[in-house]
Order: structure tokens, then sequence, then C-alpha cells
């Protein structure tokens, strides 16, 4: 049976088939489903109005593939704005979980228990240091002047604890890190038990080697472990 090619109805010269066909479906019930209007660049009319057909084809594959690149060009536009959104957002993050220990930790401050103040007075006291006959030297050692200068406490122990309690508080960041290390030091095992102390409860030092006499007074030893362990907290 004679007709219209598919292509033919898709030309110019096909406007009455389709019309025609159309009005048949809707008398049918059948639902249209119209093709979408698609104006013409410039270019396509242009490629349109060339006669050699091989022409046509290579130059319209070339305009969908300039079409298809130039939507993934602006894909690419779009992800890289968001990319450097997150960056920028990520940056500021990190600089201000960078910047918030420092500040927290500069205002990491503890006064001291007046009672590990007055203990430290009383060490480097005239008068206990007379009494139990210590000297402390330039560098900030401790030591025993009637048992051939004997150690008593390392260098920059006295200087460090002066300076601590002058103050009444601890700065964990400005904290002297000599004057800590001295510290641990003076409380370490190895330097009590090869002097043959004893730490007590009540945070004094006492020498079993000589009737158990003091060696510092109540309070000081607790008080610098609560300090060695606040400034490496």
């Amino acid at each position: 049976m004679g007709g219209p090619k598919t292509q033919s109805l898709r030309n110019k010269d096909g406007l009455h088939f389709r019309q025609l066909i159309e009005s048949f479906a809707r008398s049918s019930g059948v639902p249209v489903k119209k093709a979408p209007i698609h104006s013409l660049s410039q270019a396509e009319i242009a490629i349109e109005q060339l006669v050699n057909v091989g022409s046509r084809i290579v130059l319209k594959m070339m305009l969908e593939e300039n079409r298809r690149l130039k939507s993934e060009n602006d894909q690419l536009r779009h992800a890289f704005k968001s990319l450097s959104v997150d960056l920028t957002k990520s940056q500021f993050a990190n600089k201000a979980a960078a910047e918030a220990p420092k500040q927290s930790i500069r205002e990491k401050l503890m006064q001291l228990d007046p009672a590990f103040v007055q203990a430290g007075e009383t060490f480097l006291g005239k008068e206990w240091l007379d009494e139990h006959h210590l000297g402390v030297e330039a560098n900030g050692s401790i030591i025993a002047q009637q048992e051939g200068n004997l150690l008593m406490a390392p260098p920059g122990f006295a200087n460090g604890l002066r300076r601590l309690i002058d103050a009444g508080q601890i700065n964990s960041v400005a904290f002297d890190a000599a004057s800590l290390r001295s510290f641990e030091r003076f409380l370490s095992d190895d330097w009590i038990e090869e002097r043959g102390w004893n730490l007590q409860c009540d945070g004094s030092i006492i020498d079993q080697t000589n009737g158990d006499v003091l060696v510092t007074p109540p309070g000081l030893a607790n008080g610098l472990l609560t300090v060695v362990k606040f400034v490496k907290e």
C-alpha cells in the first residue's frame, strides 16, 4: 500500500499527513506526544543550506561534539567552584583548629596551693638552709655542705622554684623547661633511692640514712608533683 515514508512525514511537505495522523489519534483517545520545538541556531541554519550531504553530516557531528564539550566544560567549572569553596572553608577550619589549642594553652593557668608556696619559701629560706647546712649554687643546684657537697637538688631546681613561688601561679606554656626537668629529676625514683630518701604522705621527704631527718618541708614534694603533672598535660 503506497504512502509517504517516515522521513517524508518529518519534512515540511509532510505537515498535512502529520496533522491527519494526530487528528485520528485524538479521535481514538490515544494521547499524542508532541516533539519539543527546537529552534535552529545560526550555525545549524547555515549547515542546512549546504548542498553536499556529506558536508552537512560532518558539520553536524562537529557541532554536536562542540555542544558536548561545552556541557562538560560547564560541569567542570561548576565542580571547580564548589571545590574552591570547600577548600577555602577547610583552610579556615584548619587555621581555626590550629589556633584554638594555642589560645586555650595560653590561658591555661593554675594558682599555686598556698601550702606549697609556704613550703617553697621555707625550703629556700635562710633558716632552713643554715639548719640543714645546705648551700644554693649559682646554677640553681643545692648541695649538702657537711656531706662533701653532696648534690641534694639538681641544677636549675632552686632558681625554678624561686620563680614559681614568686609568681604564685603556673603558666603551662611560659613555664621554664629546664626547671621542669630539674623538678622531675628531683622527684624521680632513682634520685630518691640513691640518697636513701623516702617520700612521705604529707609531701615531705625524709633521709632514712640519717635518722629520718627532713630533707624537705611537708607539702613541697606533693606540690612539685602537681606542677609537673599540670605542665605536661
